[in-house]
């Protein structure tokens, strides 16, 4: 909300400045979200099978479909956060700097924002769950930001991946599986996007 009002009544600029945009297209941008969002857990719950040797896509439809924990619980926290880093941050401030000086700081200043979460069973898993994975997160949601103008596609990646993997794999044996997992998707999806960003920049 405060970036909303700085930017509109105090800066006023157009809140499409913070990705705020309101096009037909966002609409597709945030179901994609939602879609690459089950695609990584559905990869992750494949994995984890496999190393367990059990079939753990009836349990984690169940988890999902019934969840202990609101669908809607996860949704203001990440809005918030992709509003904040992806936006404001990406979009009104630093300009001086180049696109991949603020994208680095934004996602390092991200993953310091989750460094005190749970659920990580050891040091090692700390490294890769709250400080390599989140902030690889945050250089994928800063290439989402760029690739598609607005930060819908970003959030709605962020909040259904937090429900689903929560509901999924948090509190369970399954845990450290699913992070490496998503550290290695992680990698793969910032080097693609990056790369198109890259020639994105070379061709302004």
């Amino acid at each position: 909300l405060a970036v909303i009002i700085d930017i509109k009544w105090i800066e006023k600029k157009p809140l499409s400045q913070v990705g705020l945009c309101f096009r037909g297209k966002d609409v597709l941008f945030f179901a994609s979200g939602v879609l690459l969002a089950v695609l990584f857990c559905g990869v992750c719950v494949g994995v984890a099978s496999m190393i367990r040797g059990v079939n753990l896509f009836p349990a984690a439809v169940v988890d999902v479909t019934h969840p202990y924990r609101g669908l809607l619980a996860y949704f203001l926290i990440p809005f918030a956060e992709e509003l904040f880093y992806r936006g404001y941050f990406m979009g009104n401030t630093f300009q001086r700097m180049s696109y991949w000086q603020r994208s680095a700081l934004s996602a390092f200043l991200f993953s310091l924002s989750h460094w005190m979460g749970s659920g990580y069973s050891s040091i090692f898993m700390f490294i890769f769950a709250m400080a390599i994975s989140t902030f690889l997160f945050g250089f994928l949601f800063n290439n989402l930001r760029v690739m598609t103008g607005s930060i819908w596609m970003g959030f709605s990646l962020h909040w259904f991946f937090n429900f689903i993997y929560s509901c999924i794999f948090l509190d369970t044996e399954n845990y450290d599986i699913a992070t490496l997992t998503v550290f290695l998707l992680l990698l793969a999806c910032v080097i693609v996007s990056s790369r198109w960003v890259q020639k994105r920049i070379q061709t302004k």
